[in-house]
């Protein structure tokens, strides 16, 4: 174990610490219940690191970008930000396209008719089925 002590509640701290640590130690070996950990190459734990900060930095401007919608959509229909707004900054931008493609797919065209469908949830869909046809507009 560590420095020769063989102690259960010492082995139990190692154990749990090593276990969760997925950036400086490997596994090297599992025998049954046991295994055995050694450390990872300095260039290893530098790429792991990175990517590890990557992440974290990517997580963090996906918050700070929905808080932003979010605060948007609070706020009244005067005081939005114009479209073009939407647009200058790149790291909103990035965002904002994948959305516009989402909401595009979510649009179907009928293969029955030119009709262009917006695909909504199944209790809305429920509730107008054959009463009405709001959904349903033109082709241009």
């Amino acid at each position: 174990m560590i420095f020769g002590s063989a102690e259960p509640l010492e082995s139990y701290c190692v154990h749990l610490l090593l276990s969760k640590d997925d950036i400086y130690f490997t596994i090297l070996e599992s025998k049954g219940s046991f295994s055995v950990y050694g450390p990872r190459p300095a260039v290893q734990v530098d790429e792991l690191l990175r990517r590890k900060h990557a992440k974290e930095a990517d997580e963090k401007e996906l918050k700070d970008f929905v808080k932003l919608l979010k605060s948007s959509r609070k706020m009244p229909s005067h005081s939005k930000p114009a479209k073009s707004s939407w647009r200058t900054e790149e790291k909103i931008r990035h965002r904002i396209e994948p959305l516009e493609a989402y909401a595009i797919d979510k649009h179907y065209i009928s293969p029955a008719s030119d009709a262009f469908y917006f695909e909504c949830p199944a209790d809305v869909e429920m509730k107008w089925r054959g009463k009405t046809n709001d959904f349903k507009l033109p082709l241009p």
